[in-house]
């Protein structure tokens, strides 16, 4: 079999690595991108735009593609794939789109399971429904969709299926613009959310909003252990009343108890690379000895107890 006949799905991050970097600060959860797939195979790229395009490799324009998940070989010839893409037309055009419910990565799927029956990730077929779910995914979905249509408009359908819409009927919305959105959101949210609701009541509990200043205690502390949370997550409510009651019984000179609010500090989330919230680090002269992943009350008490015998 030719190099044709493998097949890929190319990945490419509409927020051009933003969500990734901003997720666990604002909504508590990493999130790698968000995604537009397409399918290459017989050395050409299909995706959902405006209806189902074609175009060369990596030059929709959807941009560039961040990753490409491998899929294996398909024994399908070029022509009964085409036939398969006749088939479903219907069902992906531009009128039929749904950002959740029928988009291009379930239109990738499904090329998926007819060339190589395999389905892409399920992270990323259900990605769209997780995601705006989320607070954060709630506030950008229009514009995400906005983004989209932009972009699908710069596409043209295989097929005539009536759905080719004129860019003049289409949103004018660059990647730079979606870029600018989300950049924005974290004043958006602090304004949405009472930063002091559900603070730690706890007067053992330093709060942090500076950066250098933690660097700076992290590395003069003897003991230190450092909780990151954030107002939007649910179950920091819960976790804020356990780390208050760690600190009033367990801080002294010996071990300090240091709280971070994303939502005041979310350049936090980029530097110490949050996966969720809350997280808890523990510093022994200035040296992580424990990192919790995910939070657990008791492994956190067990290893304050051991920083403090130590």
């Amino acid at each position: 079999a030719g190099a044709d006949n493998q097949s890929s799905s190319e990945l490419i991050d509409l927020s051009h690595g933003l969500a990734k970097s901003l997720a666990p600060a604002l909504i508590g959860q990493e999130i790698e991108g968000i995604w537009h797939t397409g399918i290459v195979v017989h050395d050409k790229e299909y995706f959902f735009g405006n209806g189902i395009c074609c175009e060369e490799p990596g030059r929709t324009p959807f941009g560039v593609p961040t990753k490409v998940e491998d899929l294996g070989e398909t024994e399908i010839p070029v022509e009964l794939f085409h036939d398969f893409l006749q088939d479903i037309k219907d069902r992906f055009t531009f009128i039929t789109y749904n950002v959740i419910t029928n988009n291009c990565n379930h239109f990738t799927n499904e090329c998926a399971e007819f060339l190589v029956n395999k389905s892409i990730p399920s992270n990323i077929l259900n990605q769209a429904k997780d995601f705006f779910d989320t607070p954060l995914g709630k506030m950008i979905q229009p514009m995400v969709v906005a983004s989209q249509d932009a972009l699908k408009q710069g596409s043209m359908s295989m097929f005539d299926t009536g759905s080719n819409i004129p860019s003049t009927q289409t949103p004018s919305v660059t990647g730079e613009d979606l870029q600018n959105a989300l950049s924005n959101l974290k004043d958006n949210i602090v304004e949405k959310n009472d930063l002091h609701e559900n603070m730690l009541k706890s007067t053992s509990v330093t709060a942090l909003k500076d950066l250098f200043l933690l660097q700076e205690q992290i590395f003069i502390a003897q003991g230190l252990v450092l909780y990151i949370w954030s107002p939007s997550s649910e179950e920091c409510k819960t976790t804020n009343e356990e780390i208050s009651q760690l600190a009033d019984t367990y801080a002294d000179e010996t071990v300090q108890f240091f709280s971070v609010n994303t939502l005041q500090m979310y350049e936090i989330a980029e530097n110490f690379q949050l996966k969720s919230l809350p997280t808890v680090y523990i510093y022994k002269q200035g040296e992580v000895v424990y990192a919790s992943d995910p939070y657990n009350k008791e492994i956190v008490e067990a290893q304050v107890k051991k920083l403090r015998e130590e």
